[in-house]
């Protein structure tokens, strides 16, 4: 994940006030792989949480991996479209409470 910058906001459309964490790798076969998630995407929500940068994104995942829900969701900008991303954590992969 990183942050997003004015090049981002130029090519893909974004207003000047877009915030998020930008998707910068999907490791084929894990939980973002499957979900849907495509590197450049622009995480905007995880679960309820807004984000607003990594660090917030890194924060949301953290409670995510506290409350470990059957299914977590993302809203996503691709490009000036938005959309949903679920995806369904198998738990017990996850040791000693690590990022999903």
């Amino acid at each position: 994940m990183r942050e997003v910058t004015f090049l981002d906001r130029i090519e893909q459309r974004w207003e000047r006030d877009q915030t998020g964490a930008v998707v910068t790798d999907v490791t084929s076969g894990g939980w973002a792989h499957m979900a849907g998630l495509k590197t450049g995407d622009l995480v905007v929500r995880v679960a309820e949480s807004a984000v607003a940068d990594v660090a917030a994104f890194e924060a949301a995942m953290k409670r995510v991996v506290a409350e470990r829900p059957a299914v977590v969701s993302l809203f996503v900008r691709r490009g000036p479209r938005t959309h949903f991303v679920f995806f369904e954590p198998d738990w017990k992969d996850v040791a000693g409470g690590g990022q999903p």
